[in-house]
């Protein structure tokens, strides 16, 4: 899902939101998810649970690794070689938030190999 935080009041966010964030279940990974949750919790939503940061995942696997952002990590990891997905405007953010989901899902699926 993409919330555009600028249309969604912090009340809503929370009564729509909050069970999914909140379910022990249901798997929360991403990459560099400490900036996420500081957002969220500014809202007023806790996520109390991550199950994974790919970012985080690839500083345990390797830790004198260079390559951090998202790009580096899709490329280097997963062979991609598409445009730089780390300095998007919002629309391209839009645009291109599947494609980056399934780079997030493919790097979380690696290094939980």
């Amino acid at each position: 899902y993409v919330i555009n935080l600028e249309e969604v009041s912090s009340k809503h966010l929370a009564d729509k939101f909050f069970e999914v964030f909140t379910d022990k279940k249901v798997k929360k990974f991403g990459y560099d998810i400490k900036s996420t949750i500081k957002v969220l919790f500014n809202l007023g939503l806790d996520i109390s649970q991550v199950d994974h940061d790919v970012l985080v995942g690839a500083f345990l696997i390797n830790s004198v690794r260079r390559e951090q952002t998202l790009t580096d990590l899709a490329r280097t990891d997963l062979g991609y070689d598409g445009p730089d997905l780390d300095n998007l405007s919002p629309d391209e953010f839009l645009e291109r938030a599947g494609q980056i989901s399934s780079i997030i899902r493919a790097l979380y699926d690696l290094q939980a190999e």
